[in-house]
C-alpha cells in the first residue's frame, strides 16, 4: 500500500494530508493499546486499522515505543476538564460543576483503560508513567488548584495549600470508585450515585476548607 502522492504545488515524495494520516495512526493505536495492551499491539495491526502502509506508520513514528509515547501524550492532553464556570455563577455552583466534570473524567471507561495500560507499561518503561502523570493527572490537579486559590482570594475558602487541597478535593468526590474500576469492579455510575458522591465529597471538603 502506497500513501505517498504528488499534487501540483506539493513537494514530490512528501505524503499529502500527512497530519490527518498521523491522526488516523494515533487514534487507531490508541484504540488498540487500550483494548489489547502494549504487548498484543503490533505496528502491522496499527497500519491495518489506520488503513495505511506499515512504511507510513514508521515514517511518522520510529518504533512502537515512540508510537505508544505519542498516544500517552494525546491521552494526557485530554486528561483535563474544561472548568466551564461562568462569571455569574456563585462559588458553590462553580465547585459543584467542577466536581461533576472531574468525576466524569476520572471514572470514564476510556480513562480507566488508559490508566491500566500505562500502569502495566511503566514497569518496563518508567518514563512513560512519569510523562503521563506530568501532562495528565498533575495538570488536572494544577487546574483545580488555580480554581481553589482564586476562591481563597475571593474569601470563599480559608487560606490553604492549593495543590494539596486540589488532591483532597479530587479524592473526596471519587472516593474508592476509581480504584474499584481499575480492579475490574466498577459500580453502576447512575446519575443518583454521581450526584451523591460529588455532593458528599464537597460537603466534607468545605468542612475542612470552607471560610
Amino acid at each position: 500500500m502506497s500513501d505517498s502522492v504528488s499534487t501540483p504545488g506539493s513537494t514530490p515524495g512528501k505524503p499529502v494530508g500527512s497530519k490527518s494520516r498521523s491522526d488516523r495512526i494515533l487514534q487507531s493505536a490508541r484504540h488498540l493499546f487500550t483494548e489489547h495492551g502494549f504487548a498484543n499491539t503490533s505496528m502491522d495491526k496499527v497500519a491495518a486499522a489506520a488503513q495505511v502502509s506499515k512504511t507510513t506508520v514508521y515514517q511518522h513514528f520510529a518504533d512502537k515505543d515512540a508510537l505508544f509515547a505519542a498516544v500517552i501524550a494525546l491521552e494526557a492532553q485530554e486528561h483535563t476538564i474544561a472548568l466551564t464556570t461562568g462569571a455569574d455563577m456563585d462559588f458553590a455552583t462553580k465547585l459543584h460543576q467542577v466536581g461533576l466534570e472531574a468525576f466524569d473524567l476520572l471514572l470514564s471507561d476510556t480513562n480507566i483503560a488508559v490508566f491500566r495500560t500505562i500502569a502495566a507499561e511503566t514497569v518496563r518503561t518508567p518514563s512513560l508513567g512519569r510523562t503521563f502523570h506530568a501532562k495528565g493527572p498533575a495538570a488536572l490537579i494544577g487546574l483545580v488548584a488555580v480554581f481553589l486559590q482564586q476562591a481563597v482570594q475571593s474569601g470563599a475558602l480559608r487560606p490553604l495549600d492549593p495543590h494539596l487541597a486540589a488532591t483532597h478535593f479530587l479524592g473526596l468526590i471519587t472516593s474508592d470508585l476509581q480504584v474499584r474500576a481499575l480492579l475490574g469492579d466498577p459500580p453502576a455510575l447512575t446519575e443518583t450515585l454521581r450526584e451523591h458522591y460529588v455532593a458528599q465529597g464537597i460537603k466534607v471538603f468545605l468542612g475542612g476548607y470552607g471560610a
